[in-house]
Formats: structure tokens, sequence, C-alpha cells
């Protein structure tokens, strides 16, 4: 049968955003089908990609390569377990592949409308399944249950890791809200807008919470309406839906939002970890600079996979074990040393740096490098396979000025 492009990706992003996390919830372990996927995946495509000499535009697939040699030298130079270095290369392997499979010449304008719009369908059903997931799925009797989760409310996006799809939902929240200030602000946009935020007050993500209003304000600012009396309808409308949804939340049984938030908020100043709070789990930057300063300078790291042997502490969340912190920076740094994290850093610093903001098309890309930088603190977006499937197609778009509006 000969190979469809088209239909690859339609049924690849089907599979991958869909159906793996779903089942997330029925098997123990699913982390062995992921690998497996992927290397299949990547093996058929880079397949695709010999055959028919497909070339891609963009400077980025030359940091991505160079971060992959890097990585190869400090897999080299280390005793790193090749299961763990090979979880963590397909991510950087993935978007190169994709870079050039979606400049293929047979997708052409309503091809990239379609991947657009399955894009959006997968963030617009990400609303219900999370309120299934919080509000029925957790108090479901255990034998109905494989397994205890971390996180019950992440869609089907992240496994059971809340923060992959909050970041996720906040990347096409600001997508449509770019869409609607570069067009008009219909009243269908706002529906929509509010349909891909819903899943962010689910799961109730205390950073996304706090990057989000960056976000938008980032968003006047590439508007050229970064003015007072914005700024203000802005942070107004934020706080009062906040303060609607503290009246509503604690009715259904969940956590007041802005409670959360006053406990979040001091956290960023603290300076040093116990191991006595759990609110330090949150506090991402005293315990980047309290784990940077424990370990020892390193150029190469110490090996792709090898982050949470090396940059882990005691806490007494979750029993007192053993826990890594979910941030991009120390992740990379660990693993590929400062030469990979400078060249990790590089890939959405240049784009942020180097897009014109004239056009839709560089406004989203901008949009979207923003954000991945600002999530560096919080998660690794550069290690998640649905941020930077969405990031390097408005890529695509960008540097081949699509319009998909």
């Amino acid at each position: 049968m000969k190979f469809s492009l088209t239909n690859f990706i339609k049924f690849y992003l089907i599979l991958y955003f869909i159906v793996l996390g779903i089942l997330y919830y029925l098997l123990v372990d699913i982390t062995v089908f992921f690998i497996i996927f992927d290397l299949s995946v990547i093996f058929i495509l880079f397949t695709e990609l010999m055959n028919r000499n497909i070339q891609a535009k963009g400077n980025i697939k030359y940091l991505f390569f160079l971060f992959i040699i890097f990585a190869f030298i400090g897999i080299a130079i280390n005793d790193t377990s090749w299961l763990g270095a090979v979880k963590r290369l397909r991510f950087v392997i993935y978007p190169i592949i994709f870079l050039y499979l979606l400049q293929h010449k047979k997708l052409n304008i309503y091809y990239y409308k379609k991947i657009k719009s399955l894009l959006f369908t997968i963030g617009y059903i990400q609303a219900p399944i999370t309120i299934f997931q919080k509000f029925i799925y957790q108090y479901l009797p255990s034998n109905y249950k494989i397994s205890d989760l971390v996180d019950y409310a992440s869609g089907t996006i992240g496994g059971i890791n809340s923060s992959i799809v909050g970041c996720f939902m906040v990347a096409l929240f600001c997508l449509k809200i770019q869409e609607g200030m570069t067009n008009k602000m219909t009243k269908i946009i706002i529906i929509q807008c509010v349909v891909l935020i819903v899943p962010l007050f689910i799961i109730q993500s205390e950073a996304q919470f706090i990057f989000l209003p960056i976000m938008l304000i980032y968003i006047l600012y590439i508007n050229k309406k970064l003015r007072v009396k914005y700024i203000m309808k802005t942070v107004f409308t934020f706080f009062a839906f906040f303060t609607m949804l503290d009246i509503i939340l604690p009715i259904i049984g969940s956590q007041r939002i802005l409670i959360r938030l006053q406990g979040v908020l001091p956290y960023f100043a603290q300076t040093n970890i116990t191991g006595n709070d759990p609110f330090e789990a949150v506090n991402r930057i005293s315990q980047m600079g309290f784990l940077f300063l424990n370990n020892k300078l390193s150029l190469f790291g110490s090996g792709l996979g090898s982050f949470y042997e090396h940059y882990s502490y005691k806490t007494n969340i979750l029993n007192s074990l053993s826990l890594a912190l979910n941030n991009q920076f120390l992740a990379t740094y660990a693993e590929t040393g400062l030469i990979g994290l400078i060249i990790l850093v590089m890939i959405p610093m240049s784009v942020l740096l180097s897009s014109n903001i004239r056009t839709h098309n560089s406004k989203t890309i901008k949009l979207l490098s923003f954000q991945i930088l600002i999530n560096f603190i919080y998660t690794s977006p550069m290690y998640s396979f649905h941020l930077m499937f969405l990031y390097i197609y408005y890529y695509v778009i960008s540097i081949r000025r699509i319009n998909i509006l």
C-alpha cells in the first residue's frame, strides 16, 4: 500500500494525542508502549524522508542536530542507560522529522488547515474528558480502576502529568486569542476560548494560572496594544473569572483557586529546601537554584535519561521519596551539560528574536516560542511531543508564509 503522508499525520495525531492518552488510565505502565510506538514511527518516517529526499527550510534543524551530537558525546563518556537515553532522544528526533515532513510538497494549504482543525478539536475534547476524570473517574471504586494516579485530571495529553495538558491548553487558548485579535473577536471564538481554558481550571495548575496573564500581556505587546487600559481590562477579567470560580468550585467539591495561588506565590521567594514543606514541589525557582549550587559544573552532563538519578532531593511529599524537578533547565543541564542547555534554549530563543511580528504567522510562532521559554521553569516543554508538534507545525507555517486563517 502506498504511503499517504496526509493520512499518516491525521491518524498519528489521533493515536498519540487521544488513544495512547486514554490508555494511561487502563494500563498500569504504558511507557513501554510509547517507546515501541515512537521508535516504529521514527523508522517509518525516516525511511520516507530518505526515499523522497525532502528538503526543509529553517535554521532550528541545525540546533536540533547539534543537540543530538552533544547528547551522544554525553552518552559516550558516561555509563548511561541506553533505555533511558532512547526515552529522551526520541523527543528530540521527532521535531526534526516533522520539520521535514510538514514541508512536503504534497501538503498544500488545504491539508495545513485540516491539521490545524484536528489540533484544536483535540483541544476542545479535553474539557469533557478532564471533567469526567476529575469528578467521576477519580471517585470510582478501586475495582473499577487499574491503578491510582497522581494527577487524575490530565485529559488525554501528558499521561498522568497535568502540567503537560496545562501547557498545551494555554498554547491553544493563546493561539485562538491571537486569531481573534487578527480578525475579529467573534462570539464563536470567545466560546472556543472558554472551552479551551476549562481544563486549566479543572486540573488547577498553579503555574499556568501565573503564566496565563503573562501570556495575555505578551499578546497585547506583539499586537501593539500594550496600553494601561488594556492591561487593566485583562487583569480585571482574569481575576473576576477566578473569583467566580472560587464561588462555584467549592460547591462541586473542588478547591478554591485564589487560595491555592496565595499559598504558591510566597514560595517563589524561598531560598532553601528543607524537605519539610509540601509546597516546595511547586517552588521551581528556589529548587532550581538549590540543585544547581549543589551539583558540580558539567559541560556534557551525565547522559540522556540520567536526570532523576543525579538531580533528586528528599522531601516529605509522597512519603519522603526522592523527587526531581519537572524543569527543562535542570533536566537538560543534568543530562547534556552546559553546552546542551545552551543549544536547547537557543531553539525557541532564536525563533523569538528572529521572527518578524508584522504578520499573523510570525506573531503565532513568536507567541509559542515565548510560552515554551517561560514554561522551562515549570515543566519540560521541549521533551513534550504534544507541544513540540504544535510548535513545529506553526514554525513551518511561519517560514512558508502560509495563511491558515
